[in-house]
């Protein structure tokens, strides 16, 4: 059989109907581009403000009523999976996994991708209590300490545990790495502190040791804590922000970093897709297990493109069908803003940090799928228009603004 192609839809269509909860996120919209690209071609979305994956041409669109209360929203999705004849419900982002959970206990019958449990949800959600665990486990991680910064006295203790440079972030979440900012001594970790309590929002924050050296993730697909499908990505220099997520990167084999993993899966009893971050000192070589993203990640299209399809193998798991193809190729993969970045850098001739293909970027499936972005796009001029105009309040957190890492 002809391998296909980076980025080449399956000439195969798989008899398959998927039906995608929460569309309207650019998770669901990547969701919906990797089951058409692995040969699905009914798929139904779910959608309450008719956005992204709700606008692909891939799928075909359910409206929710924005109003609507959570027990008719559960009445409405069992209507559309009974009426469609769907064969797996997908949940595009953690917001929905609680749905999945009482989709379930309100009709047994009704298939659902397979989720991980509260408990382990929670645990892989916070930082510090998955650091606490991943210790327990003899996996490495960075010295951290939770931070309380009402009091100096517990800022100074938390510092003399860590010690400089260090990070301060979210114990829980990081808006794609926006809230996590860098301290190399205690003036810089008092001024930041004394911003989060001048804040509005004060969510548990954590510092943690910085690490130099080489970031790595493992994406995962697991049953009952058993990886049934993975994919290791290398960062090559290109990140979302200082600290967000990895926009270029290398498919490469690390079996330090899956068998790291293994253990931590293997003790969480995962179930469902993950991706998990790690460093790799540059000093000693020493693995760190950073973090967890217990959802889907950026890069799906990117582990699509490399030959394994996650949306894809979560459905089949789900229906008890052999899983396709699971072993990747080392392509390098950009997403397609790092690709057009690289572009303009070259065109003005300044210095780039990897050099990517146009096939492998992702910008295929704009073309093939163009309507959601030139919408979503389209929408964010008209309202830059218009603050410019009417004046907007600056939404970035305030102990953010004007952060960054050296």
């Amino acid at each position: 059989m002809r391998l296909r192609r980076t980025g080449e839809p399956s000439q195969v269509t798989i008899a398959m109907r998927v039906l995608v909860l929460n569309a309207d996120h650019w998770m669901g919209l990547k969701i919906v581009r990797c089951l058409h690209l692995g040969g699905v071609r009914h798929i139904t979305a779910l959608s309450k403000r008719c956005r992204l994956g709700a606008r692909s041409r891939h799928v075909r669109r359910r409206a929710l009523r924005p109003d609507a209360a959570v027990h008719e929203v559960l009445d409405q999705i069992i209507d559309v999976y009974w009426r469609d004849g769907i064969d797996v419900i997908l949940p595009a982002i953690d917001d929905t996994y609680e749905l999945v959970r009482r989709l379930s206990l309100r009709d047994h019958r009704v298939c659902c991708a397979p989720i991980p449990s509260v408990e382990s949800y929670q645990l892989a959600s916070d930082k510090r209590m998955l650091a606490e665990y991943a210790a327990t486990h003899e996996i490495r991680v960075p010295r951290f300490a939770p931070l309380e910064w009402s009091h100096s006295t517990a800022i100074d203790a938390a510092a003399a545990r860590v010690g400089f440079p260090a990070l301060l972030k979210p114990a829980v979440g990081s808006q794609g790495g926006e809230w996590i900012m860098r301290v190399d001594n205690m003036a810089d970790l008092r001024a930041r502190c004394a911003t989060l309590r001048a804040a509005e929002t004060r969510p548990p924050y954590l510092l943690q040791q910085y690490v130099p050296g080489t970031d790595l993730s493992l994406s995962v697909l697991c049953a009952e804590g058993r990886i049934v499908a993975h994919a290791i990505q290398r960062n090559v220099g290109h990140r979302q922000g200082d600290f967000g997520s990895q926009r270029i990167m290398d498919f490469v084999e690390d079996e330090q970093v899956l068998t790291v993993e293994q253990e931590l899966m293997r003790a969480l009893k995962w179930n469902g897709v993950a991706n998990i971050d790690f460093r790799r000192a540059a000093r000693d070589g020493t693995l760190y297990l950073l973090e967890a993203n217990p959802r889907f990640w950026q890069a799906i299209i990117g582990c699509a493109y490399a030959g394994v399809n996650f949306p894809l193998l979560l459905c089949q798991l789900a229906l008890g069908r052999p899983l396709t193809a699971v072993r990747y190729r080392h392509i390098r993969y950009a997403h397609p803003g790092a690709y057009w970045d690289t572009v303009v850098r070259r065109l003005m001739g300044r210095s780039v940090a990897a050099q990517v293909s146009f096939a492998a970027s992702g910008c295929l499936e704009i073309l093939r799928d163009p309507l959601p972005e030139h919408l979503w796009y389209g929408r964010g001029l008209f309202d830059a228009a218009r603050r410019r105009v009417f004046g907007a309040r600056n939404g970035r957190h305030p102990a953010i603004a004007g952060v960054s890492a050296s």
